[in-house]
């Protein structure tokens, strides 16, 4: 026997499978078809790759790199410039201070010869471990411009990523959540759909099985879209970084400027991709609509 609780849960259940129906029906009947013809007119939109524009678009990649490497290392020897000024100062105030005492004194001892020569090791040392400290913090340096984590204090602040490449997956990764929105809502559905087990009838269920199959597979390709994006911008990072170390390597900054080119043909193959995919799964739905909504001919109401 139901309690009152029971019913209540029971029909705040159907209320929502009734919403959620609703949702999905829309979604197959209409949004599918909806954003398989909206994703076509935004694959026209998105420029073929042109080889001419290309090879003067890889003449100013290359000339930034090797512009914003000269910097770098101008920036770099200043440093080191105004290091080894302040060492030397160092040393000729030394040398100063132990002419004063020969003066003063005409007799310098073993003593103070000692300190004089370990005065000067010190300054000796210390220049050079500024030295290194000063290469350690230059190889950091670089490694954080090339991703991008830190402004340098010059004209070109930072580099940045390619924005032609940044605004389509900025549009691009909408439309994957948009997708994997629309399938979950219709699996969701379709799994209420599904009729209690029993000998006989089940190809009704079979054919909703196929048709998620379907929506599944689908939505795999939206979290690949998503998941070569982090790789993109991964092997970007690491080949800026070593064009920055190597200006004089060409491969390097050419690398860079193949990779976007090949992101935004990929890009652009990945929005055929998902458009292909809404039409797929329209098709589908539509050719065993009948099916999705009656699984059994049996004479038996379905609260769904």
């Amino acid at each position: 026997m139901e309690t009152e609780e029971t019913k209540k849960f029971k029909k705040k259940f159907q209320e929502q499978t009734k919403n959620l129906k609703e949702q999905a029906l829309e979604i197959m009947n209409i949004k599918l078809v909806e954003k398989f013809f909206a994703l076509s007119e935004k694959v026209i939109s998105i420029p073929k790759y042109n080889v001419d524009l290309g090879e003067k678009g890889y003449k100013q990649v290359r000339e930034y790199f090797v512009n914003y490497s000269k910097d770098l290392e101008n920036k770099k020897k200043k440093k080191r410039f105004n290091k080894n000024g302040k060492n030397k100062k160092k040393q000729n105030n030394t040398k100063i201070e132990i002419e004063n005492n020969n003066k003063e004194t005409k007799i310098v001892n073993e003593n103070e010869k000692e300190k004089q020569v370990n005065l000067a090791t010190e300054v000796e040392q210390e220049e050079k471990e500024n030295d290194k400290v000063e290469h350690k913090n230059n190889e950091k340096e670089i490694k954080k411009v090339a991703m991008g984590l830190l402004k340098l204090e010059n004209e070109h602040n930072l580099i940045g990523c390619n924005t032609d490449v940044l605004s389509l997956m900025t549009d691009l990764k909408k439309e994957v959540l948009v997708l994997v929105d629309y399938t979950s809502k219709a699996k969701r559905w379709m799994r209420l759909t599904v009729p209690k087990i029993s000998d006989g009838g089940n190809f009704g269920v079979e054919v909703i099985e196929e048709v998620m199959n379907v929506l599944e597979r689908s939505e795999d390709v939206g979290f690949e879209v998503i998941d070569s994006m982090t790789k993109y911008f991964v092997a970007r990072g690491k080949l800026i970084s070593k064009t920055i170390k190597h200006p004089s390597i060409e491969d390097y900054s050419r690398s860079v400027f193949e990779l976007d080119e090949s992101q935004k043909i990929s890009l652009r193959t990945m929005f055929s991709d998902i458009r292909d995919n809404y039409g797929v799964m329209y098709d589908v739905i539509q050719k065993n609509i009948e099916k999705i909504l009656k699984p059994r001919n049996e004479n038996t109401i379905s609260m769904f």
